[in-house]
């Protein structure tokens, strides 16, 4: 890792964890935790609370050094076993979201620089990356999606920067750890291993890259197996069984794009102007990273139709479309390009490109108040229907984003917000001009 690396996820960790208001997120997280458990204290992937879960165990194996540091760390003190479990949780909430959301930022900085975006744009796309999407409110809970985004984006990344079988086998594994933190991403890895095939060059070098990706998938799928036979004893059962792809497509497309509840339009403006900056743009790009990029925007649209026909395409108490969080960082990558072109746009343009960054930014320090996950409690917490809870997917009056408003929390939390956002990109412009050199522009 080069120096400036280092410094820049430094950075962005303190950021982090500086905000504060780490927690588990949902059951989802509070039962990988569980997992992770058992495998540090028992050696089992059966837990004691919640029996087999049916969760991906990616994730739980991540967060073993954390916790069993945690847990060391409790009985050292002296502490009984509750108080080591609880000490086990916090250190991995304050070291599994903000580490990965750290790595998601570097990985992201050094494609971008790769990419020849000019340092100032550079470190302001990677700062917008942080306090101006989706990504930050999943990086202080201890969902899934961030893990996902960094496989994802190192996958990506590998295959812009360079060409050759040693690229395309990292980019493979990178694809292959992914489907260990969801099967759902198969579909992928089928698309990225026609995607090789397609632009392998000649036809022995994209056999033999294309056999190294299928002993890659074989590998993942036996691993699946055998945590399957683990938890269920059985290959052929997952703990998904009777979750369909049985909602309405349109629907579920409109939930995940522009509803109140959900829309990613609202909740991740940046991530949109990025999209379609890559869609309208992409001839300015030089192949491989034209073609690399290309390819997980076609992933991201796929997975969009995947997630809206998905029974549980609302994805639970949550802000904003969790499941498209794994696309959000290379998506992003239009935003550097747009960022990199300001000077060459006109005045009303550039008008239009600042509202819509503040507005981002805004959305983020809107959901720091936190005030929507007491009223999703309170107003669905002895729900057992869904159509109470999707309701507040479509109606602004039931929507979360209506009811996080409150003056009290906005006068503790804010100025929390502003500080480490304005500290940030305070720190970031002096690392801008010291460790990318005083010539930066």
């Amino acid at each position: 890792m080069r120096r400036r690396d280092l410094w820049l996820g430094l950075l962005v960790f303190a950021a982090i964890v500086s905000l504060g208001h780490l927690r588990h997120g949902s059951i989802d997280a509070i039962q990988r935790l569980a997992l992770t458990r058992a495998l540090v204290l028992h050696g089992s992937v059966v837990t004691e609370r919640y029996g087999p879960i049916k969760y991906s165990p990616l994730q739980s194996l991540v967060m073993i050094p954390p916790y069993a540091a945690g847990y060391l760390a409790g009985k050292w003190l002296g502490g009984d076993a509750a108080s080591a479990e609880h000490l086990a949780y916090r250190f991995c909430a304050v070291l599994y979201g903000p580490v990965t959301t750290s790595l998601i930022c570097v990985v992201f900085f050094e494609l971008v620089t790769a990419l020849g975006i000019p340092p100032a744009p550079a470190v302001a796309s990677t700062y917008l990356l942080l306090f101006g999407t989706l990504l930050l409110p999943y990086s202080r809970i201890m969902f899934s999606e961030p893990l996902s985004a960094l496989l994802v984006l190192s996958s990506c990344a590998l295959l812009a920067t360079g060409r050759g079988r040693g690229r395309a086998l990292a980019s493979f594994l990178c694809l292959g750890v992914l489907c260990l933190n969801g099967l759902v991403f198969a579909p992928l890895y089928l698309l990225a291993l026609i995607h090789s095939v397609a632009v392998g060059g000649r036809r022995r070098e994209a056999l033999v890259t294309a056999a190294l990706a299928l002993t890659v998938l074989a590998a993942v799928l036996t691993a699946w197996a055998m945590y399957d036979h683990a938890r269920y004893a059985s290959v052929f059962v997952s703990g998904y069984e009777g979750e369909t792809f049985t909602a309405s497509l349109p629907r579920g497309l409109y939930a995940l794009t522009l509803s109140v509840g959900r829309g990613i339009v609202i909740y991740s403006p940046l991530t949109v102007l990025g999209t379609a900056w890559l869609v309208l743009q992409h001839h300015r790009i030089e192949p491989p990273a034209r073609d690399a990029l290309m390819l997980y925007v076609g992933a991201a649209a796929l997975y969009l139709l995947i997630y809206s026909a998905w029974r549980y395409y609302y994805a639970g108490w949550v802000w904003g479309p969790r499941f498209l969080v794994p696309f959000v960082p290379v998506l992003h990558v239009g935003v550097a390009f747009v960022l990199a072109r300001r000077a060459a746009l006109n005045r009303t343009t550039r008008a239009l490109l600042a509202a819509l960054v503040a507005g981002a930014i805004a959305i983020n320090a809107y959901e720091f108040l936190g005030v929507y996950v007491g009223y999703e409690a309170r107003a669905f917490g002895a729900i057992t229907e869904e159509a109470p809870y999707l309701q507040s997917l479509f109606d602004p009056a039931s929507s979360a984003i209506f009811h996080n408003w409150d003056r009290g929390a906005f006068a503790e939390r804010f100025p929390q917000f502003a500080v480490v956002a304005a500290g940030l990109w305070l720190l970031l412009t002096l690392f801008r001009r010291h460790a990318l050199g005083r010539s930066a522009p």
